[in-house]
């Protein structure tokens, strides 16, 4: 998913369907990268409440978090959320 608001401009952008796709095949290991302005820890909160048998296989992450700042007022965080079986 971008953060950019730009980049929905675009032919081919990462969206919010593509990154649904690509979720139903990612399995262990997996590395993804992320930020607080997309809402993929939000996404598994979402299964781990929701639909628990499509969580099971990333329960157990790990998250390595890096503050970010763009500018005057703009802070994120950026996400490495893994799972190494």
């Amino acid at each position: 998913m971008s953060t950019a608001q730009g980049a929905y401009a675009a032919d081919k952008y990462f969206n919010m369907v593509s990154f649904l796709r690509m979720i139903q095949y990612m399995r262990p290991p997996f590395i993804l990268f992320s930020s607080t302005r997309s809402e993929a820890l939000d996404y598994f909160q979402f299964l781990q409440e929701c639909e628990p048998d499509k969580y099971r296989r990333f329960s157990g992450y790990n998250i390595v978090s890096l503050d970010a700042k763009m500018g005057k007022g703009i802070e994120y965080q950026d996400n490495m959320i893994y799972k190494i079986d």
